[in-house]
């Protein structure tokens, strides 16, 4: 575990390039008019998100357990309305000698784009001082590989934060973190 950990925490060229390559992945998607969840008169002046600096630490090899409970239910949203999901499963990981778990979810009102990625809607002690208030997204492609990662320098903001027209799930109680993560996407200005 420890060997994997290192090599998992080792701030290679490549990693950084490939966070990198995402950011600014995401930044064109937000000046296009045709993708960008920001309002017409933001995109204009958009210039890019505000991200913390990559900490390869941040990036945690974890344990996958499949749900025991799959069956759909409402997840409430920051709007008052509710959105299917199922439980995916939970990936767990040790900070600082203790267990933390995150409980991965699938949505299941898009048809087959759900079975793609499982959703990580998460607060942590940054929400309302760094980032958004609401809480923060990781999404992870499906199927999880056999040594699945939980890498916070991918964390996102929901559409909402961007846009009071969408509808975002509210992070689970479950996902709520004690501790700051300062990693990923900053709070939009």
């Amino acid at each position: 575990m420890l060997c994997l950990l290192a090599s998992l925490t080792t701030a290679d060229d490549s990693y950084l390039a490939s966070i990198g390559n995402h950011r600014s992945t995401i930044d064109a998607e937000f000046r296009d008019v045709e993708t960008s969840p920001l309002p017409d008169a933001d995109i204009e002046t958009f210039t890019g998100l505000s991200y913390f600096p990559i900490d390869p630490s941040l990036r945690v090899p974890a344990e996958f357990q499949p749900a025991e409970d799959t069956a759909t239910f409402r997840m409430p949203s920051f709007d008052d309305k509710f959105i299917d999901f199922a439980q995916y499963g939970h990936l767990s990981y040790v900070r600082d000698g203790v267990e933390v778990r995150l409980t991965l979810f699938q949505r299941m009102d898009i048809g087959d784009l759900g079975k793609t990625f499982a959703l990580i809607p998460f607060r942590d002690g940054t929400n309302g001082a760094t980032t958004y208030s609401g809480g923060r997204y990781i999404e992870l492609t499906l199927p999880l590989s056999d040594s699945p990662v939980v890498d916070f320098n991918l964390a996102s903001n929901p559409y909402c934060a961007y846009d009071d027209g969408f509808s975002c799930p509210i992070p689970p109680k479950e996902n709520w973190l004690d501790f700051p993560i300062p990693a990923g996407e900053k709070a939009y200005h």
